[in-house]
C-alpha cells in the first residue's frame, strides 16, 4: 500500500522493498537483489540523525521582505534515502507566495509518488503535486517527478512546460535528478538553484555542475544533518556546490537567496 509505505517513511523507516505479486508472492526471488541492497544500505543510515530531524519544529518562514517579481526561479532539489522527511520539513516552511517554482526528484519506485506528493501538499503552504507531463508551471508550488518516469521542462512559448520521459535510467535512477537539473539548467540560465539532499550515490552532481556552469546557484546539504552523506558528498568532492548548510538551514537560506534577487532585481 503506498500511503502505508510514505507514510512509514515519513515516520523514521529507511526504506521499503514492493512486493511483486499478491498476498502470498511465492515469486519473492524477483526481488532478492534490491532486497539484499537495500539492507546493505540501511546499515549505513544514521538513525539517530533521523530521529533528531523529527524532533525539530518546522514552521512556515516568513515571505520575503521583498517578493513583487513576477519573473521566479526553478528551483531543482535531488533526494534518496532519508528524502521523504528532509523533504517534508523543508517545504513545510517554504511560504505559499515564493517567487519561485520548485521541481523535487525523490527516488522512489512508481506507484508511490502520488501518495507522497499528497501528504507533502497537505502539510506545506506551497501546492505540491505529482508532475502531469505537459503541466504548466507555476511560481509558488512544487512538482515531484512521478516514480519510474524523468522529469524535465521545456519553454512553450511564454510558458514553462514539464516534459516526462522514459528514457533510460541514469544513475541508476529513474527519475534522476541530473537529468532535471540539466534541463533546468538550460531553460532557466542563471536563474535557477540547485539542491542536493540526503542520499546514495552521486545523482545531481552532473545536474549541479551545469547549474553551476550557466550561473545559478548550488546547495548542498552538510553532513550532520544528513541521513546518508552520499550525493552530497559527490557534489562537494566535484567541486560543483556554492553553500554546504545544515537541512534546518535550507529553506531559510533558499527564501534568503530569493528575497535578496527580488530586492536586487
Amino acid at each position: 500500500d503506498a500511503t502505508a509505505a510514505v507514510r512509514a517513511l515519513q515516520l523514521g523507516a529507511v526504506e521499503f522493498v514492493s512486493k511483486p505479486s499478491g498476498t502470498i508472492s511465492v515469486d519473492l526471488y524477483k526481488i532478492r537483489d534490491e532486497l539484499i541492497a537495500k539492507v546493505k544500505m540501511a546499515t549505513l543510515v544514521n538513525l539517530d540523525r533521523m530521529a533528531a530531524q523529527m524532533a525539530l519544529p518546522a514552521d512556515p518562514l516568513p515571505a520575503p521582505l521583498c517578493s513583487g517579481s513576477t519573473d521566479g526561479y526553478m528551483v531543482a532539489i535531488a533526494a534518496s534515502t532519508g528524502g521523504v522527511q528532509a523533504l517534508d520539513r523543508i517545504l513545510r516552511q517554504l511560504p505559499a507566495n515564493l517567487t519561485a517554482s520548485l521541481l523535487v526528484v525523490q527516488h522512489m519506485p512508481a506507484g508511490f509518488t502520488a501518495s507522497f506528493a499528497q501528504r507533502l501538499d497537505r502539510h506545506s503552504p506551497l501546492s505540491i503535486e505529482e508532475a502531469q507531463d505537459g503541466a504548466i508551471v507555476q511560481l509558488g508550488a512544487a512538482y515531484l517527478a512521478p516514480g519510474g518516469r524523468h522529469m524535465t521542462i521545456r519553454r512553450d512559448g511564454g510558458q514553462i512546460v514539464i516534459h516526462l520521459q522514459d528514457t533510460p535510467h541514469a544513475n541508476s535512477a529513474r527519475p534522476s535528478a541530473d537529468v532535471l537539473m540539466e534541463s533546468v539548467a538550460d531553460v532557466a540560465g542563471s536563474r535557477c538553484v540547485g539542491i542536493v539532499l540526503t542520499g546514495m550515490g552521486r545523482d545531481g552532481t552532473v545536474g549541479l555542475a551545469r547549474i553551476k556552469q550557466a550561473g545559478g546557484v548550488t546547495l548542498a546539504q552538510d553532513r550532520e544533518s544528513c541521513s546518508v552523506f552520499g550525493m552530497p558528498k559527490s557534489a562537494i568532492e566535484e567541486g560543483v556546490v556554492d553553500q554546504v548548510v545544515s537541512l534546518v538551514q535550507i529553506p531559510i537560506a533558499l527564501v534568503e537567496f530569493l528575497g535578496g534577487t527580488n530586492c536586487n532585481g
